[in-house]
């Protein structure tokens, strides 16, 4: 399973719930970065990390730092107030290939990605679409051998 890697912008309160969450989830995903200028935020954010014994990772005090000479990642969760979302999304995707996640009031609002990734996940959905409509198929064939009729013909299907 491949690990997905992400930066953190802002480390408020919300930040520090949606973290709890994700530091969860250290089979799929790595936090590699965190962007936060409150000195009191990032010692908040360390007790986080250290719940889940994880070492803090290298904190960034602007997303212009972060950016210029941050490690890289495929997804920034934007947890900031809301009047800096578009302007932090814009520059992590004129920077780079970054999944965008913007949160407000607790649950995502936008999600951006690139093209190229976007065309991946659709064609992934068609394939998983065909493949389930492949196991409706089977499961109705299989329910069907099952059934005490042996035969089913097109006057008994008239008549329903």
């Amino acid at each position: 399973m491949s690990v997905n890697t992400v930066v953190v912008i802002g480390c408020g309160r919300m930040a520090q719930y949606h973290l709890g969450h994700i530091l969860q989830m250290r089979d799929s995903t790595k936090v590699k970065a965190l962007v936060e200028p409150s000195k009191e935020m990032i010692e908040r954010t360390s007790k986080i990390f250290s719940k889940f014994h994880i070492p803090l990772p290298p904190v960034y005090s602007s997303l212009n730092k972060f950016l210029q000479s941050g490690p890289k990642t495929e997804t920034a969760f934007i947890i900031t107030p809301h009047n800096v979302h578009f302007s932090q999304a814009k520059a992590c995707l004129e920077a780079g290939d970054h999944d965008i996640f913007i949160f407000r009031r607790n649950t995502p609002e936008a999600v951006l990605v690139a093209y190229e990734r976007y065309e991946n996940m659709k064609n992934q959905l068609e394939e998983l679409k065909d493949l389930l409509e492949d196991v409706a198929i089977y499961e109705i064939v299989e329910q069907r051998k099952k059934s005490p009729a042996k035969k089913i013909s097109l006057d008994h299907l008239k008549k329903k």
